[in-house]
């Protein structure tokens, strides 16, 4: 089988033989489009706790065709930002802002021929996390054998984890514990002789 590219024009002439072998005149000739290639290549530029940029690569396509991507953050939700239909000659790229920390975002994307409206299949071209925002400082207590560290989780989701460190030096270095990852926003350090 041979590998079209999409959004070519395909063209089909039919004609009919019958069992003396008698050929018949031309049918109707048909046209059609095959679908189009998504776009692919995603690369993203910039990633923070509230923002992300990205671009991506054409399909390979016949032209017209013009390319639109799609950022979730959820299959199910409505897409929480979308570029708008592109030709394959604008820059391919899309940058969002005020996106929530600590999240996975998804970008889709299609390609469509605007002649036709004929579109590919919504293709998944890649994710990634926003950043977790820095813990907000808290307050530290201590004992004669123990410290205990709070702190806010900010706009952090939930599932977002933290590490907490305890050092005698100004510097904090050298560390004497550590909490090690979880997902409370306090954590006592025991068993302390200072």
């Amino acid at each position: 089988a041979t590998d079209l590219i999409g959004n070519a024009m395909l063209y089909a002439r039919l004609w009919t033989q019958d069992t003396g072998g008698a050929i018949s005149g031309l049918s109707n000739a048909a046209t059609a489009y095959t679908l189009p290639n998504p776009p692919k290549g995603l690369a993203f530029t910039y990633v923070s706790s509230g923002a992300l940029a990205f671009g991506w690569s054409v399909g390979n396509n016949s032209l017209p065709v013009e390319y639109k991507v799609f950022l979730d953050s959820d299959a199910d939700d409505p897409s929480v930002a979308e570029s708008p239909f592109q030709d394959p000659f604008s820059p391919a790229l899309l940058g969002v802002v005020d996106l929530r920390p600590n999240t996975l975002y998804r970008i889709r994307g299609l390609a469509r021929n605007p002649d036709t409206g004929v579109s590919s299949q919504l293709a998944l071209l890649g994710s990634t996390y926003t950043y977790a925002m820095p813990a907000l400082a808290g307050s530290l207590s201590a004992s004669v054998t123990s410290a205990t560290v709070r702190w806010s989780a900010g706009q952090n989701p939930a599932e977002t984890e933290f590490y907490a460190e305890l050092s005698t030096a100004a510097a904090r270095e050298p560390v004497m514990q550590a909490s090690g990852w979880a997902r409370e926003t306090s954590f006592t350090f025991t068993g302390l002789s200072l």
